[in-house]
């Protein structure tokens, strides 16, 4: 099995084929699966969030074979984990991919309980704090990737305010969870 650093890449890194975007619907349907499942479990693995289409990304390439994914295929593969809300663009260009290795409402729930299990209803704080602030240091937690990131832990404080959990105060700055 070919690794990239620590991270076990699957047999279909080998073959060159899956580096070009096929154009049978049945294989690609088969190709986009693989790549979708193979950039969920890699970004999981290194705590990677954010993915370029077109900039250099070392998952998209394998020297030994001398293949690259191209843009468009990239940007394909992306779109399908945008599609099942695995992942959201970060520009209307589609330069960029916001990688969720959790769903969306899944993130949101992670954040939910890890407030409800610190006890820390009606705290009013900012989204900094959520992130990595005394609570979240002193609980052990800032490795999760949830706290490493802004603009996930932002979007997912977004969702939690459309389902009535969360108040934001002084324009998305600070926020109370009410519970």
């Amino acid at each position: 099995m070919e690794r990239l650093d620590d991270f076990e890449l699957p047999d279909f890194f080998k073959d060159p084929s899956y580096f070009t975007l096929q154009p049978v619907g049945d294989a690609r349907q088969a190709q986009i699966r693989a790549w979708k499942q193979l950039i969920l479990e890699y970004c999981r693995s290194r705590r990677i969030y954010r993915v370029p289409v077109e900039a250099e990304f070392p998952l998209f390439s394998n020297p030994a074979i001398e293949r690259s994914l191209s843009p468009e295929a990239t940007e394909v593969f992306l779109s399908a984990l945008v599609m099942e809300g695995r992942a959201e663009w970060t520009d209307v260009n589609h330069t960029e991919c916001l990688v969720l290795w959790r769903s969306i409402h899944g993130w949101a729930n992670y954040i939910l309980n890890f407030l409800n299990e610190r006890g820390l209803e009606s705290w009013v704080c900012t989204v900094e704090e959520v992130r990595s602030g005394d609570e979240t240091r002193e609980s052990g937690e800032h490795t999760s990737p949830i706290f490493l990131n802004y603009d996930l832990c932002s979007c997912m404080l977004c969702l939690l305010y459309g389902f009535y959990a969360l108040q934001f105060l002084d324009l998305f700055t600070f926020f109370a969870l009410l519970i």
